[in-house]
């Protein structure tokens, strides 16, 4: 991603209510694979960033990252990370079985990955047996947008692909689902209107990350709240993120 990117997502992603989401989410997923705070496990999270999500992955144990920005490897050290590997995805090597649990937010879409389904075959191999993935991704080629230049995002995937992609890696799916399904029609209008009215270049920030007023926040954080209830229920087919976790064979 652009620098300016990463100082934005350190000044506005640690408390937004997407991120508050997804974690929400993120809890669900390792639940059904059995995994709750306090599990002790050696977790292993992929394109870092700027460490937003330290603190809550440090719950289920000790935490190593891999980023390959300079800039985000500044911010993870600060948040305390017990290790940072300074590393390319597609180069990155894990030690094998070295892990019991690799994280994957919204890193395998940029488009500096090469073939996303030959990095988590890498991967798997730093599994421990039985070791689970828990990964997170944009949703649908539809739903590209400026956002997606602006954070050099080469692919999106829809539930099928996420999930295809995840098996072909030898993985074996226990839950998933796409979500921000319920604002769904509201990104799809913002991607069909830049379509119609194109940009000559990405923005160097993320414009719909800025601050909404606090009304606007809490009315996104209520609705996601009623598409988490009902995606325990049902998995949602179709949304502007996919999450999915599965299980190295």
């Amino acid at each position: 991603m652009h620098d300016d990117v990463y100082h934005q997502y350190a000044r506005v992603l640690d408390e937004h209510w997407w991120t508050a989401n997804r974690r929400q989410l993120a809890t669900w997923a390792l639940r059904a694979a059995g995994i709750e705070p306090g599990a002790g496990l050696r977790i292993l999270e992929l394109g870092s960033g700027v460490g937003v999500e330290h603190d809550f992955l440090a719950q289920y144990g000790s935490l190593t990252g891999v980023e390959i920005s300079p800039v985000g490897l500044g911010y993870c050290k600060e948040r305390g990370y017990d290790q940072l590997i300074a590393a390319d995805l597609n180069d990155y090597r894990p030690t094998p079985s070295s892990f019991d649990l690799i994280v994957d937010f919204h890193v395998l879409y940029h488009e500096w990955i090469r073939e996303p389904v030959e990095v988590l075959r890498h991967l798997r191999a730093g599994l421990a047996p039985g070791g689970v993935l828990l990964s997170s991704e944009p949703g649908f080629e539809i739903l590209r947008r400026g956002h997606d230049r602006s954070v050099m995002g080469g692919r999106r995937f829809s539930l099928s692909q996420h999930k295809q992609l995840l098996r072909d890696a030898g993985f074996e799916l226990l839950k998933a689902s796409a979500f921000t399904s319920l604002l769904s029609p509201v990104v799809l209008a913002l991607a069909s209107y830049e379509r119609l009215r194109p940009t000559a270049h990405a923005a160097s920030e993320v414009a719909e990350l800025e601050s909404s007023p606090r009304l606007v926040q809490a009315g996104l954080r209520a609705c996601m709240a009623v598409e988490r209830q009902l995606i325990r229920a049902v998995p949602m087919p179709f949304g502007a993120s996919v999450i999915a976790v599965a299980r190295a064979h």
